[in-house]
């Protein structure tokens, strides 16, 4: 039984060692080629602020892959740059899948926002996204009562529950926001 622990200790140990020495040479590449590297990456993304976020995802590569960096300092380096280029791309990916996720939400918010006014359903056009721009422009618990009305179907009762507000204040600045709401298309029309 002895010799299967010598054996099973002298195994760990030489795995042990290895990702030691594996560990030693990250470390060295890290330290080497750190600052190029985080220029790499700021020269190709906005905000540049990403830049130091894409050498940590890259580090983190290098940790996990430490058993597959090829010996000598140039193939390192390559291979280092080759970690480095992957997690650019899959960064490019990512912000292009938000950008058009963003695009998409911004559109359904636009039609959500103009399509309905005052609880019916109106065409989007200059009179509705007027009447929007100025909803949007009322201070924000106004504004929010104001759409959880018109736009959401609550109401006033409801809208003081879900805002956990006593239902006279929901009420006084529902009117405060119809009136301001009011002088605002009084003057537009005139």
């Amino acid at each position: 039984m002895s010799a299967e622990l010598a054996e099973a200790r002298a195994k760990r140990a030489a795995r042990v060692t290895a990702l030691t020495a594996d560990a030693a040479r990250v470390t060295a590449l890290v330290e080497r080629d750190g600052e190029a590297l985080l220029a790499y990456f700021a020269r190709r993304v906005q905000p540049r602020e990403d830049a130091a976020d894409l050498l940590s995802e890259t580090f983190t590569v290098l940790w996990r892959r430490s058993r597959d960096l090829p010996e000598g300092d140039e193939a390192g380096r390559m291979w280092v740059y080759g970690i480095a280029r992957n997690v650019l791309s899959t960064h490019r990916r990512g912000q292009g899948r938000r950008s058009a996720l963003v695009e998409q939400l911004r559109a359904e918010l636009d039609a959500a926002a103009t399509s309905t006014l005052g609880g019916a359903a109106s065409a989007p056009g200059p009179d509705a996204e007027y009447a929007a721009q100025l909803v949007r422009g009322l201070p924000t618990p106004d504004r929010e009562i104001f759409m959880l009305l018109h736009w959401d179907g609550f109401t006033l009762s409801e809208i003081a529950r879900l805002l956990d507000l006593p239902a006279g204040t929901v009420r006084s600045r529902y009117a405060r926001a119809r009136g301001v709401l009011k002088k605002q298309l009084e003057a537009a029309s005139e």
